[in-house]
């Protein structure tokens, strides 16, 4: 992967609350979010399979409070009132003020349905890793015929494997770039990451749930834009995973089933 150890023989340093990994300088080119065909595609799950094996060998990373940001009903109920405050603040002559109150209104709709019926003591069955917590098509360097170089480890730490697994073919495939969910090729996603990473059954079938607590209450895009009108590339973001969130939350169940009955265990829990 080029990453290179520090004179204490170390794989990374830590200045002032950050993680630093010095990395030799590679060659190549990068590709743009979900513009992967289904071999690709399957080659990003193989490499991040082969980096969180790889970080296996590392100290163990802080998991910088992961949970209590993204994955707790206290969370869920502080990102509706976040999203309450955004749709009375849009301003008048905001062009897509009606498609972000619908976007909007259709989020805590999700986030409502969360609070009221999931089950967040779930989410401690998880398996937690170090992992890279940025990993996506963009951190990827190629240079055929060799695996791809990969780059860009600021947000490195331990957290639940299968939001990184599940969020960064979201970012691959081209089956996705509307926001939609190809329930096979993610499953032969899961099937080539869990070549190199057991997952247990709470991974396979909460993983769409959890990818979709962290979505859902994010307003990343949309305040920017209704603050900054040059802001369209961020607006575009932010409709893209709403509709992201809107195919997590009607096939969350048909993915759960997908991902458990496809084999993808390699040995009984």
């Amino acid at each position: 992967m080029g990453v290179q150890k520090t004179k204490r023989k170390e794989f990374y340093i830590e200045n002032e609350g950050r993680i630093i990994i010095v990395q030799e300088f590679v060659e190549g080119y990068t590709i743009e979010n979900n513009t992967g065909d289904h071999k690709r595609t399957i080659e990003c799950a193989g490499v991040l399979g082969k980096l969180t094996k790889a970080l296996m060998e590392y100290p163990e990373l802080s998991e910088d409070n992961i949970m209590n940001k993204y994955f707790t009903k206290e969370r869920v109920c502080n990102c509706i009132e976040k999203m309450q405050n955004l749709k009375s603040n849009i301003k008048k002559d905001n062009k897509y003020k009606e498609q972000i109150e619908k976007d909007i209104n259709y989020r805590m709709k999700i986030l409502n349905h969360i609070k009221n019926n999931f089950d967040f003591d779930i989410l401690d069955k998880l398996t937690k890793l170090n992992s890279h917590g940025d990993f996506c098509s963009q951190q990827l360097i190629y240079n055929e015929p060799e695996e791809p170089t990969i780059i860009d480890f600021e947000k490195a730490k331990k957290l639940p494997i299968v939001w990184e697994v599940i969020r960064s073919y979201s970012y691959i495939d081209k089956d996705a770039k509307d926001g939609d969910i190809n329930i096979k090729t993610l499953a032969d996603y899961f099937r080539e990451f869990s070549k190199y990473i057991k997952l247990n059954e709470y991974d396979l079938k909460y993983a769409s749930y959890l990818y979709l607590l962290q979505l859902t209450g994010s307003t990343y895009g949309y305040k920017e834009y209704n603050e900054d009108y040059t802001q369209k590339g961020l607006l575009d973001f932010a409709l893209f995973r709403t509709k992201l969130c809107e195919k997590l939350y009607e096939k969350a169940e048909e993915i759960s089933l997908e991902l458990t009955k496809q084999n993808i265990i390699s040995q009984k829990i």
